[in-house]
């Protein structure tokens, strides 16, 4: 008897209920002995959302039968749903799926044509003279799998009990020692820990041996630095206190004492912290620079400065991009802060044209003042701008998904790919951005929605983080009561980060190519 019966799922053409009854009877055997507890469709309740219960108990399945027959092969639901996320659950190593043949089918090609299938050499089990022999074979086989994750699941717990009593000792021992010695009476309660925790006398002195000579492995070094160097670049230095908690998680798991982590973190620290005082010093001459040019056009309106040529302290031209690159650094001290450099200098040209036109009773054009809508593949943000100004919310929510997937080369009716999303370029998510942020008073927009994704668990690096999406589906009201609803508007303004959300209707494998906006909105913010 094991803990906890392993999941086994179903997933048949409705056709072949009766084999799958047959083979159902053949498995009785592996129930009745509690290794496994079998669910099909046909369990659900009345009342129930159908869709919903299949999708939960195949996520949750050890293991995934596939009854594979020309009808289940045939049935839009099985190949496009059922196959396709049994494949997912088995390569990312959450499930083990298992085709068995029926009937004859042409499934060469097929995606789970990679597998081992059974009967004994993939012969359908309506071939053989004696069906209960071919379901026999079948049981036996499943048993095998059945008793292997049972055991690679008898290690983990194991294993995991080792670790939990290797930490307990370690933080006794480390207590004990912290001034230096070990007295009598301390020895004494480290010994009934070593009996309590079931350690061997070899891992009692493994443990002391690597607190008191600590000897880094320099493999574990490498991995620390790693995460390091991410968490500058996810949330910057210095870093708050949540992620010190997280880097001091992690020393404890690679083992790692103080003094590795100090040499590891030293020389990294240090070259951030210079770079960050070289940004800060760098830019005043810039701004200097700027300033003065744009005073000198106070006296003469007529020929106000370019706002593309500035130099910098050694007298070199500065250009366009480098100007856009430090636009970042000057954040609170200008009044729009979705303009670039550029934008900021032709607003103030213009705020002094108008002023000219004051002195000169000439009327003021009413659009002196632009967003930036720069494109990198000559998208037209107008109206989109336009729709979000008058806050017509569903309008501007539909322009987005056209506009974005104009700017990926497909045409309006055309679904996002997740890389396409993941090398959105960065110039247009920006502008999409800053429109949504800016006319909503900072309510919507992807980086809004970025924030809440990664405070829900989300991590940056372009990978599908299922609980993570659930939970962010929650904050930002695209779930309720734990169901994905559809898009509505009369209540959009009450839920921050909600809109835009039309576009992600739009993506094949909807939580990844979410996951890979997001990687690619930390990735062009850097």
């Amino acid at each position: 008897m094991v803990e906890e019966a392993l999941k086994l799922f179903f997933s048949y053409s409705h056709k072949d209920e009766a084999l799958r009854d047959e083979l159902g009877n053949h498995l009785k055997i592996l129930e009745h002995q509690q290794l496994i507890a079998s669910w099909h469709d046909r369990k659900i309740l009345p009342g129930d959302e159908w869709d919903h219960q299949i999708t939960v108990n195949q996520d949750t399945a050890d293991i995934i039968l596939l009854l594979i027959s020309s009808d289940f092969i045939a049935s839009k639901y099985c190949w496009d749903i059922e196959i396709k996320r049994a494949m997912e659950l088995h390569d990312s190593g959450k499930a083990c799926v298992i085709p068995v043949i029926l009937r004859r089918a042409d499934w060469r090609g097929a995606p789970f044509s990679k597998l081992q299938a059974v009967p004994k050499n993939a012969q359908p089990v309506t071939s053989f003279s004696d069906r209960d022999e071919a379901f026999e074979f079948v049981t036996q086989q499943i048993r095998q799998v059945v008793e292997g994750l049972i055991e690679h699941r008898r290690k983990l717990r194991e294993q995991q009990q080792k670790d939990i009593a290797i930490a307990l000792y370690r933080q006794g021992f480390e207590k004990f020692a912290a001034d230096g010695e070990i007295s009598l009476g301390e020895q004494f309660l480290l010994d009934e820990l070593q009996q309590e925790l079931g350690l061997t006398d070899a891992e009692v002195q493994a443990i002391k041996q690597g607190i008191l000579n600590p000897v880094a492995n320099p493999q574990q070094l490498e991995r620390y630095r790693q995460l390091l160097m991410k968490a500058i670049a996810q949330y910057g230095y210095p870093f708050n206190d949540k992620v010190r908690a997280d880097l001091k998680l992690v020393q404890t798991h690679l083992k790692l004492s103080d003094t590795n982590i100090a040499q590891v973190e030293a020389p990294i620290i240090a070259q951030k912290v210079a770079e960050q005082q070289e940004q800060q010093r760098q830019p005043e001459a810039l701004k200097q620079q700027f300033l003065e040019q744009q005073n000198a056009a106070d006296l003469n309106l007529g020929q106000p400065s370019s706002p593309s040529r500035f130099v910098d302290h050694a007298g070199s031209e500065v250009g366009t991009a480098e100007l856009d690159s430090l636009a970042d650094l000057f954040k609170g001290e200008v009044p729009d802060l979705g303009m670039t450099w550029q934008a900021e200098a032709l607003k103030q040209q213009s705020l002094k044209q108008q002023s000219a036109a004051v002195l000169k009773h000439e009327p003021i054009a009413q659009e002196s003042i632009t967003d930036d809508l720069s494109s990198e593949r000559g998208i037209d943000y107008t109206l989109l701008r336009d729709l979000l100004k008058a806050q017509r919310w569903q309008e501007a929510d539909q322009e987005t998904y056209k506009v974005m997937i104009r700017a990926v080369g497909k045409n309006e009716g055309d679904w996002f790919d997740p890389d396409e999303l993941l090398n959105f370029p960065c110039t247009d998510l920006k502008t999409i951005d800053s429109l949504w942020v800016k006319y909503s008073n900072g309510k919507f927009g992807f980086s809004v929605q970025k924030e809440i994704y990664l405070e829900c668990g989300g991590l940056p690096d372009g990978q599908y983080h299922r609980e993570a999406f659930k939970k962010f589906g929650d904050r930002v009201g695209w779930r309720k009561n734990k169901q994905w609803v559809r898009v509505t508007y009369s209540t959009s303004s009450g839920e921050r980060g909600y809109l835009p959300s039309y576009w992600w209707l739009w993506v094949g494998k909807g939580g990844i190519g979410y996951s890979s906006l997001a990687s690619r909105l930390v990735n062009c913010s850097r």
